[in-house]
């Protein structure tokens, strides 16, 4: 494994992804501030990030940090936040004009967005994490995706064969299968709260878990009222 650092990440990876850290050091250097502004912290420890090229290595990786076996691991999962480090997956073959190369370089923003959400919100009790909140806001922070994503996402929405209670979502079987994405619904859910009460009414609603829970039961169709009840989404 090669490392590079700056003073937000220490990012250890394999050889063949030296491009893609390059390119997430750079974006650091102003993605970092803006989810340190949302939180309204003034710094934060450096993270450690380790990137893997190979799949069995990374899920072989994160059952050790886990103390479980690999099977165990969701099956979607090619990111996680294990011991206040960032994990993942890449493949070294990633085209960089493509927008699977843009979300994977923001893939450390969106996993810092849940540590510091852990750590600063949660005081590092993972039982009082709120998946669909924690969720949503980690890919809308994260700068991962664009308005053609979120175009997209709606339209995969509407498809959707059953819509879930939100406080139900739990990681494996119950947040992706053939009825719905967990991903895509908590996306919309967070973006919807973020246009229609901000980034401060965003902040309140993840320090109150009470207010966080009884939006959970609700906010599904407020945000598809809002969406789809218009003739054009912006």
């Amino acid at each position: 494994m090669k490392k590079l650092k700056n003073k937000y990440f220490t990012i250890n990876f394999s050889d063949s992804l030296v491009d893609i850290v390059k390119d997430m050091l750079e974006i650091s250097l102003y993605k970092t501030k803006e989810i340190y502004d949302f939180f309204k912290i003034d710094s934060f420890r450096c993270v450690t990030v380790n990137l893997f090229d190979d799949s069995d290595e990374f899920k072989s990786f994160v059952a050790n940090i886990r103390g479980v076996s690999v099977d165990e691991l969701p099956k979607y999962a090619t990111g996680t936040f294990d011991k206040g480090m960032i994990n993942a997956y890449f493949k070294s073959d990633i085209k960089k004009d493509s927008p699977f190369y843009k979300r994977k370089s923001h893939m450390i923003f969106h996993e810092l967005a849940h540590i510091i959400y852990l750590e600063k919100i949660l005081k590092n009790d993972i039982n009082k994490r709120i998946i669909w909140l924690d969720e949503g806001l980690a890919q809308n922070l994260s700068g991962e995706f664009s308005d053609d994503d979120f175009d997209n996402f709606l339209n995969r929405f509407k498809s959707f064969k059953n819509i879930p209670n939100l406080n139900e979502l739990r990681h494996g079987k119950k947040f992706v299968n053939d009825d719905y994405n967990g991903y895509v619904i908590s996306y919309l859910v967070v973006k919807y709260l973020i246009q229609t009460r901000g980034y401060d009414g965003l902040l309140t609603i993840l320090e109150n878990k009470e207010l966080s829970k009884e939006l959970g039961d609700e906010i599904v169709n407020e945000m598809k009222e809002y969406y789809l009840g218009k003739s054009k989404v912006k």
